[in-house]
């Protein structure tokens, strides 16, 4: 069961980071300060999943587990600030993706995805890396 997180702060949109795919590894255990897994099916059609973090770190990373098309996602920050992610609706095969990188290190409250899976099924677990 998760966990529902709470963001205090005004909202305030940032300029959209258009996303450029980019397979990487993923860092040590010790490295990894939090992540979620959603599994969604093929005849679900458009899914908004919601991924509440509430942890600091410095980069997030996506892993496709399956074929997924992907239209955006939406990081909010803790101060409020939300970094909306636009996957321009383009289908990506099963890989290890940064999804977003902040090198400051900020306090992530919840990351937003909206996806279709265009296998069986397509597993998205998000990684928080500090």
């Amino acid at each position: 069961m998760r966990n529902p997180v709470f963001v205090t702060a005004p909202r305030v949109f940032l300029p959209v980071w258009r996303w450029t795919p980019v397979a990487v590894t993923l860092p040590p255990p010790n490295r990894l300060q939090w992540q979620d897994t959603e599994t969604i099916a093929e005849e679900e059609e458009w899914v908004d999943c919601s991924f509440g973090v509430d942890r600091r770190g410095d980069a997030l990373y996506l892993d496709v587990d399956g074929r997924a098309q992907l239209d955006f996602a939406e990081v909010t920050f803790a101060n409020g600030n939300v970094q909306v992610v636009d996957f321009e609706e383009k289908t990506h095969d099963k890989g290890l993706y940064r999804l977003l990188d902040f090198s400051d290190g900020r306090e992530v409250k919840t990351v937003r995805l909206l996806a279709k899976s265009k296998s069986e099924e397509t597993k998205f677990t998000v990684y928080l890396k500090s």
